[in-house]
């Protein structure tokens, strides 16, 4: 092929660069003198370096020789770039080929952009051995240690010292010496490798080299480029030890591995596989230093300007833990970024003692989480630590409908506050960020309520129901008994109010006890004065009801109900804000006429949604409302279960208790849901009066308003499958809507300890019927059958020893009826525990407590002076409540009491009611008396004490390891309302016991339960593979009361969640989809530390493996594999061979595209396990066995002579050869002999034959089709006298050639004399 004119012109300006006697790496040793020395030790180095990247045939004992003729040089070049140098000459025939040939090595060396300095064609043909060594090295730079702006002495040394801190590592010579450092090294590389390296002796320096570097060979495949004893010689070059150290620092090197390894694990969401492209854009290097504890923020842009802009971001950061950079951040973005500076800088990050995060550095606390629009909210931010940057801190506050509401940061060098002010009704969701990690307590959820409004109406100032009205009238001279005042209510009922005189007036006074317009008419000697009478209108904040909500709704569905606003009196004005997971939801409300309205929400997903509802700005009682989605699975799933109900009269509402948020125990019938148009969002209140109205104050309670008898259904905690019938009221025996057959009152409920009775309908004779009926621990109860001839009816008669569900199990001639076997709940009347009824004040709450914990389900009955006196009640949980009744005169109050109509032990009840004094105190606890506080955060409680200063307040506080706590008590505003606030100091519940003036709150003691989410511990979160289960556990036994919460992708993947006891659980889910699973974890909605856990999920299918031609290996020859990759995905694949004792350097070779081979040599014969993982999981196939065998090492005893007719036998020992096929032949002049084997045991054989011919028998052995040592072994065999035959014997013509014929002749031709004797000498001829 002919080249160009500018090609020759440039092949001759390489060969005629200027030289000089000394070449490249000449000028950069240290070392004066010696020079025999360092210049042997660089070339054997260098030597070696080179046959590593050529083929054996090439293989180069003499640089200066052996690169002359620039083949070596081609080969060397063309594999370092992995392309071919086009038409260079095989075989130079002269010199002008040679130089030629190293001409276009040089130039495709300077094409790929090394800078060739004082070196041409010349000085490679003459060879000069220094010109070469320099030649040598910039082809090690650039192909080996990599490519960089920065001396490559200085990254290598960088690290070296980041990763060996104890060796204190200046140089590549003297300090390798000892061997010492290199074993630290290897330490490095994997932990554990040579734990005992500082132990060695420095003396004993060319063994630890070799120990060191033969280590470095099996376990890494790092090859002994340099020899040990010149490592050891203090005469060793400094391009040596840099070559030689190259290995653990290159691209995919082991000490590459270990740098990533640990970065990896600091890293949360990312997982890093190189120092060059995984960095570029900065992103990683901001989670590291943020994993270090300095907060930080990037943006993620495909923009090189933004790559920058993260990557001096992560640089400062860095220089805040003392790091400074090696690089600049141009130089980390380039396309041709240094993948041995990168590493330097960031190796240096492993010996940083960790900051505190910047999450756990702020801390978050708000004084509540209620306000009201249009009033500052204030929240608190404290710095933990000192080096918090109050610039990093920034806020984010999103409204009800989804918006960024401004606030005001005002932040000093110990924290500050923020302030904000919210518009609407609705959640804020509160997020405050130090760098851009979310910092504790956050996200603080604040409900802003309606601002607190009054009723405009002519005549007297509204007032509400229960409240004590006062009527004050200025008299001249008249005297009380000649006055009298009558109200009278809407449905036109009187009542006369007795006058009493204070000072210069009288007044009276009255408890309206319906909402609507009062008329208080005031008479003097009968006559109505002027004015009079006048008009009070009275309201009643808790007369709003809610319709449809105990009827479960389906996520995805829009559903309705009804607000009767009818009972509180006409006028008000009622707002409303439905929250689901602290979000609130958009909504339309529909008037319907006569303050009914219809209220629409479009439910999206599952779980409880809460209902508030306001009445001029005050909660009414019973809000929030609880409003339960399911799925369409949970609802056909229990579509057969009762809710229990709390009955009112002939209204019932339905009191859902749900232990988690997606599984539903109790519900009801769903109804058609009427088509609506997707709701927008509303806060519009609801005016239902056309008058104005302001702002008056109207006290919240937790309590639900019933009419009594109060009727309260107990499920029974005992019930294996949570399915609760509600009892019927009757007592005589009645047919199931289900089934005519069998029927009862004891076919849902019974008494334990007492005959239960059921009916069996049939004409059978008793043999034939036959009930079961099994308790709760499967105990079988006998049954006594009966008839009775009057009703016709069988009787079957048992009695119950245990509460709990019991199976009642009938068969007639051997078929059960229709339904069975039947579920009924038994109960124990006399295990309902109530606590201490105190005597009362008029118009104050008389409060006690019910346990039913022990007494099995059933309909508790509580009546209050026969049902006249309303009730309240509050359930506590676990089958405790809380009953309560407001007294209105004072007189003897009986408290009856029924279980399953039974009279609970005790009851009635006296409960001795005094008249109010006008010093009587009026005491409430606002808000929950009981309530969830994480640890050293602050619990609040609210306490309406109107008349009382705050030095009548009275706080003790017990915590749970029985210390008092100090507590801080507030006047709200001087209207009696007081706040009591304390820091809850450990997990546990607080005893709060609060006194005003000496007299308890009628609630009993408060109480604060702390938690602590950081105690929730997480584990064994390892990585997954596609359809397979991965599980790990989570232990929150040291957290305290609370919800736990787990979710992974958000949902998307189910999961399963098994309770071990004691708080722990265990966790599984089964993976899908190749793709990070994010594991999210809640305590009482707060997300746990570390979330979200990141789970890898890999493929192992995308590997496949072909190992059918390895299940018998020899021993001392390359074993190869090929494996094929999907290359859809980027991972890690991990090839290991671990032979009898020890494991195996593998070679893997390939890329995606052509697939991998891996390469490995057994050593000895036996089993050796091939392991290929994918991502850290084993693929399909492996670990697969492989049997190496060794031919050389059958033995075969002696082979003796043998005889023609007698049995030949000799023995074969294959004990040390392993597995594999032994294949024995004997043939005889061509012909193969039968042959008999005998095993001896132990992989031993006697092997036999019989000769019949005297002829030398050949003995082929294989083994594994490979011949063994010695094979073929020739069998002399003999046999006996030959026997001579033919006519020439009696007979033979003169001058004629006569023959005879000897058969049965052993040995040859040699061993046979034959004389024939006549007149004449006669000459013989054998053939």
């Amino acid at each position: 092929m002919m080249r160009t004119d500018s090609a020759a012109t440039r092949i001759s300006h390489i060969g005629l660069v200027a030289r000089s006697p000394e070449g490249h790496a000449a000028k950069t040793m240290q070392i004066k003198g010696h020079e025999d020395q360092w210049v042997d030790i660089q070339a054997h180095t260098f030597k070696n370096w080179v046959n590593e990247h050529v083929s054996p045939s090439n293989r180069v004992e003499d640089l200066a020789e052996d690169l002359k003729d620039g083949r070596v040089l081609c080969e060397l070049v063309e594999n370092l770039q992995n392309k071919k140098i086009l038409t260079w000459t095989y075989n130079p025939g002269n010199r002008h080929q040679m130089l030629e040939n190293v001409s276009k090595a040089l130039m495709a060396i300077a094409d790929d952009g090394v800078k060739l300095v004082n070196i041409g064609n010349e000085d490679i043909v003459n060879g000069n051995l220094k010109l070469i060594l320099g030649l040598i090295w910039s082809l090690i730079v650039r192909y080996q240690i990599g490519r960089s702006k920065f001396p490559p002495k200085k990254l290598m040394l960088a690290w070296l010292k980041s990763v060996l801190p104890e060796c204190r590592v200046n140089n590549f010579t003297t300090d390798w010496n000892s061997g010492i450092c290199l074993s630290s090294l290897l330490d490095y590389c994997e932990p554990g490798l040579f734990p005992h390296w500082k132990n060695l002796d420095s003396n004993d320096s060319v063994n630890n080299c070799r120990r060191a570097m033969e280590l470095a060979r099996d376990r890494f495949n790092i090859p002994m480029v340099l020899e040990p004893e010149y490592l050891a010689s203090p005469y060793l070059d400094e391009l040596s030890g840099m070559t030689y150290l190259s290995y653990f620092m290159k691209e995919k090197s082991p000490g590459t591995k270990a740098t990533l390894n640990w970065v990896n694990s600091q890293l949360k969401t990312h997982t890093v596989s190189n120092f060059t492209t995984d960095w570029k854009d900065g992103i990683v290097l901001c989670e590291l230093t943020k994993s270090l504890g300095v907060p930080v923020k990037y943006q993620k842009y495909d923009d090189p300007d933004v790559w920058e802009s993260n990557l001096n971001a992560g640089m400062n950061a860095g220089k805040k833990l003392g790091i400074e950079p090696l690089l600049k951040a141009k130089d980390v973005s380039s396309l041709n970024a240094s993948h041995l500076g990168m590493m330097s800088y960031v190796s240096n990050f492993q010996w940083v003692k960790p900051r505190t995060r910047p999450s756990h550095t702020v801390r978050a606390h708000s004084d509540t989480h209620t306000t009201r629009v249009y009033k500052p909210t204030n929240f608190k931010v404290t710095f933990l630590d000192s080096e918090v940057d109050p610039n990093d801190v920034t806020v984010e506050i999103i409204g009800p409908e989804l918006n960024t509401i401004p606030c005001n940061l005002n932040l000093k060098s110990n924290g500050g506050t923020c302030t904000f002010v919210p518009l609407i009704i609705g959640m804020y969701k509160v997020t405050i960020f130090n760098g851009d990690e979310v910092i504790q307590g956050c996200p603080i959820f604040i409900r802003a309520m309606p601002e607190v409004s009054e009723i405009k109406h002519s005549g007297m100032e509204p007032c509400a129901v229960g409240s004590i009205v006062e009527v004050q009238i200025n008299c001249n001279g008249a005297k009380a008994q000649n006055i009298q005042v009558l109200a009278m209510s809407p449905d036109g009922r009187e009542l006369e109010c007795p006058v009493k005189e204070s000072g210069d007036a009288y007044r009276t006074t009255f408890q309206p006890d319906e909402p609507g317009e009062w008329t208080i008419a005031v008479k003097h000697r009968g006559q109505l004065i002027q004015g009079s009478p006048y008009t009070c209108f009275v309201f009643d904040p808790n007369g709003i009801k809610l319709l449809g909500l105990d009827r479960p709704a389906i996520a995805g569905s829009i559903v309705n109900w009804t607000l009767d606003a009818r009972g509180t009196g006409g006028l008000g004005k009622i707002e409303i804000d439905i929250v689901h997971d602290k979000q609130s939801l958009p909504h339309t409300i529909d008037h319907l006429g006569n303050s009914i309205y219809n209220v629409s929400l479009h439910t999206r997903r599952p779980g409880k949604y809460k209902i508030y509802i306001y009445f001029n700005g005050a909660t009414v009682k019973g809000s929030p409302f609880p409003l339960r989605v399911g799925t369409k699975e949970d609802i056909k799933r229990h579509k057969n279960i009762t809710p229990t109900k709390l009955v009112n009269g002939n209204n019932s509402s339905a009191f859902n208790d749900f232990n988690s948020s997606n599984e539903y125990h109790k519900i009801g019938l769903l109804r058609p849901i009427s088509p609506l148009q997707s709701p927008k969002f509303t806060s519009s209140p609801i005016n239902h009066h056309s008058n104005v109205y302001k702002s008056t104050n109207l006290s919240e309670s937790g309590f639900h308003s019933i009419s009594s008898p109060l009727h309260l259904n107990i499920p029974s905690s005992l019930s294996p499958n949570n399915n609760y019938i509600s009892p019927k009221s009757a007592l005589s025996p009645s047919k199931s809507k289900n089934n005519d057959i069998v029927f009862g009152e004891n076919m849902q409920l019974m008494p334990i300890n007492r005959p239960s009775t059921i009916y069996i309908n049939s004409d059978e004779v008793l043999a034939n019927i036959n009930v079961a009926v099994i308790g709760p621990s499967n105990k079988m109860i006998p049954v006594r059958l009966s008839r009775n001839i009057a009703q016709g009816h069988i009787l079957a008669q048992f009695t119950a020893e245990q509460i709990g569900e019991h199976s009642i199990d009938v068969k007639i001639n051997g078929t059960k009826v229709t339904g069975s076997p039947f579920r009924s709940h038994a109960y124990d009347v006399n295990a309902i525990k109530v606590g201490h009824i105190p005597n009362g004040i008029v118009g104050e709450p008389v409060e006690f407590e019910i346990d039913g914990s022990g007494a099995g389900s059933g309909n508790l009955e509580i009546l209050v002076n026969g049902g006249h006196v309303t009730s309240f009640v509050r359930n506590l949980g676990n089958q405790k409540f809380l009953a309560s009744f407001v007294p209105h005169k004072a007189l003897v109050h009986l408290v009856d009491m029924k279980f399953n109509n039974e009279q609970v032990p005790g009851s009635p009840w006296e409960v001795t009611i005094m008249s109010g004094g006008s010093y009587s105190p009026k005491l409430s606890i606002l808000g929950d008396a009981v309530k969830l506080v994480p640890v050293d955060s602050v619990a609040i409680f609210q306490i309406s004490a109107i008349g009382f200063h705050r030095d009548d307040v009275q706080v003790n506080i017990l915590s749970p390891t029985k210390r008092n706590i100090q507590a801080k008590i507030i006047n709200e505003g001087g209207n009696g309302i007081f706040r009591i606030e304390f820091i809850v100091v450990e997990v546990g519940t607080h005893l709060v016991d609060v006194s005003v003036a000496g007299h308890k709150l009628g609630t009993g003691t408060l109480l604060a339960k702390g938690y602590n989410s950081a105690l929730i511990r997480v584990t064994d979160v390892s990585d997954a593979v596609v359809g397979q289960p991965c599980q790990f556990r989570v232990d929150a036994s040291d957290a305290g009361e609370g919800q736990l919460e787990i979710s992974i992708n958000e949902g998307e993947v189910p999961n399963h969640v098994t309770v071990v006891g004691g708080g722990r659980c265990l966790v599984s889910f089964t993976p899908e989809h190749v793709k990070p699973h994010m594991i999210d974890i809640k305590f009482n909605s707060e997300t746990v530390i570390g979330c979200p856990f990141v789970c890898s999920v890999s493929d192992t299918s995308r590997v496949s493996v072909n190992l059918s031609r390895l299940e018998l290996i020899p021993v001392n020859q390359v074993a190869k594999f090929h494996m094929m990759v999907d290359n859809s995905a980027s991972a890690e694949l991990s090839v290991s061979v671990t032979g009898p004792h020890t494991e195996l350097p593998v070679k893997v070779t390939g890329n995606v595209n052509i697939g991998f081979t891996a390469e490995f040599t057994p050593l000895q014969v036996g089993a050796h396990s091939i392991s290929v993982e994918y991502n850290g999981h084993a693929v399909n196939g492996t670990p697969y066995v492989a049997k190496a065998y060794d031919s050389s090492k059958v033995i075969v005893g002696h082979v003796p002579k043998g005889h023609v007719g007698n049995t030949f036998q000799f023995t074969v020992d294959a004990s040390e050869a392993g597995e594999g096929n032994l294949e024995i032949t004997i043939s005889a002049r061509g012909a193969n002999i039968p042959t008999q084997v005998h095993p001896q045991g132990n992989a031993k054989f006697a092997v036999s034959f019989l000769p019949l011919q005297p002829t030398d028998h050949v003995i082929t052995i294989h083994f594994n089709k490979e011949p063994v040592p010695g094979s073929p072994f020739i069998a002399h065999v003999e046999g006996d006298l030959p026997l001579v035959s033919g006519s020439s014997l009696t007979s033979a013509p003169v001058s004629t050639t006569s023959h005879f014929t000897m058969s049965n002749v052993s040995g040859s031709l040699d061993d046979i004399e034959v004389n024939v004797e006549g007149g004449r000498y006669h000459k013989s001829r054998l053939y």
